[in-house]
């Protein structure tokens, strides 16, 4: 993945307000509508989080989900994203960059691809707050 996206393409590990964990893959960054698009989606629901209202795990896999950041608790990067550079050409592969740190991710498969604006830096402090940014190791939380 390209210098200016470093965390495009990374395992995250995401927890909604709701207490419910989802792992899957970053897919984009939508600072005007603070959104989080992350691909190839397992829901663990509750675990052992405390909550009036559990939700087991799924079995499914979510091709995609677009999370609202409000509504986000928590947020880590599991994973860095695994380079695909020197592969000879593999059908399986959707995308990807080297080398030009101003190159722009814009996933091909994404049902919102034409809906999403296209970014060349993950401008994550307009979209969550400091302690996202933390968790993203984008910043420092100041309290």
């Amino acid at each position: 993945m390209s210098r200016g996206t470093p965390y495009i393409g990374s395992k995250i590990s995401l927890i909604s307000k709701a207490q419910i964990r989802y792992e899957g893959i970053l897919s984009s960054v939508d600072t005007d509508r603070s959104t989080v698009a992350l691909a190839k989606v397992k829901s663990f629901g509750t675990e052992d989080r405390h909550t009036d209202r559990p939700v087991p795990p799924k079995d499914e896999i979510y091709e995609y989900i677009i999370f609202r950041g409000s509504d986000i608790k928590d947020i880590t990067v599991s994973e860095p994203p695994k380079p695909h550079h020197g592969l000879p050409r593999d059908p399986a592969i959707v995308q990807s960059s080297i080398g030009n740190p101003s190159a722009a991710y814009h996933p091909r498969w994404s049902p919102y691809r034409d809906m999403m604006p296209t970014y060349n830096q993950l401008a994550a402090s307009s979209l969550l707050s400091q302690q996202y940014n933390a968790a993203l190791g984008l910043g420092t939380v100041e309290m």
